[in-house]
């Protein structure tokens, strides 16, 4: 099967648990500063998603910053990153400066991306391995704009043995183009969606459209209402998508130069609903590319099934 027609995407679990479910853990058990309680502390308490696409994800993430000093604390900037396993799947610095008040704390967002190729790999290593479970690292150096107690920057690290958590998989597996006729009409696709997670995954009305050849939306419709996959299962969805008689003439006529070599674009959107408040009502957006003929063997193992 192509690469294009297989892609396996960030959906909310994968971020929620590989990326995330370790600063969720903080909450719950938060880390105090190992060298000194009269030095500022850094607690990573709360993650949010508010997008996803094929290659990254956009994320925040909620730091608090305790100061038990006296006076007030000024920080310049501030530098994290997190690791699976020593492999480094965010690394990134928040660069406005931040003030805090003597004895008090203050809470600071993160905006950051991360990279699905990164976290995919890794996961996709270890449950080769037969290894169900992860170690997760979380450093951040703060540099504060006048040195405390001699120290021109801080550092903290925490080290957290969490769950591994498989990604979603989302394939183009059938585009069935027979139903072309001299009016307006529908053609049908199918969608196979597998969840190697201990929990649901939820659409909420999405929408689909395709490009064929040089035809931008040659086709497209949508879903009203939730799409659910179960934990732990594999389902394929059928969807039909309108097409006008224009679009459906010009495309026979490219199917009758290009044949199976002729390219397409399918485009997937929706928000995704979920107890994790994490994931909860981010968006995601997917492309799958790639040639008719790229189907054939998607479309064989449908059969199987």
């Amino acid at each position: 099967m192509s690469k294009s027609t297989r892609i396996i995407i960030l959906i909310s679990i994968a971020i929620a648990c590989a990326g995330i479910a370790a600063w969720l853990l903080f909450l719950k058990n938060p880390q105090k500063n190992p060298v000194s309680n009269n030095l500022p502390q850094v607690e990573l308490v709360l993650g949010k998603i508010s997008s996803i696409t094929d290659s990254t994800v956009d994320l925040s993430l909620r730091a608090l910053v305790n100061n038990p000093l006296p006076v007030g604390l000024k920080i310049a900037h501030l530098k994290y990153k997190v690791a699976i396993n020593g492999k480094t799947i965010i690394e990134d610095r928040h660069d406005t400066p931040v003030s805090i008040n003597g004895n008090d704390s203050s809470v600071v967002t993160l905006a950051s991306k991360l990279k699905i190729r990164a976290l995919d790999q890794q996961g996709d290593q270890l449950a080769a391995m037969g290894i169900d479970s992860a170690d997760y690292q979380f450093q951040a150096v703060i540099f504060p704009q006048k040195p405390i107690l001699g120290k021109d920057s801080l550092s903290f690290s925490v080290n957290k043995r969490l769950p591994l958590y498989r990604l979603p998989e989302i394939e183009l597996a059938d585009f069935d183009l027979k139903n072309l006729k001299l009016k307006d009409t529908d053609v049908v696709i199918r969608l196979r969606v597998k969840n190697r997670n201990a929990f649901s995954i939820r659409f909420q009305d999405p929408v689909y459209s395709m490009d064929l050849g040089k035809q931008k939306q040659f086709a497209g419709g949508k879903v009203a209402g939730v799409t659910r996959v179960n934990a732990g299962s594999e389902e394929v969805f059928t969807i039909p998508l309108s097409v006008r008689l224009g679009k459906a003439l010009r495309a026979t006529a490219q199917l009758l130069t290009k044949g199976k070599h002729l390219p397409y674009k399918f485009h997937f959107k929706s928000k995704i609903i979920s107890d994790n408040q994490v994931i909860n009502n981010c968006e995601l957006r997917l492309v799958i590319d790639g040639k008719l003929q790229d189907l054939e063997s998607a479309k064989k193992n449908l059969g199987k099934d």
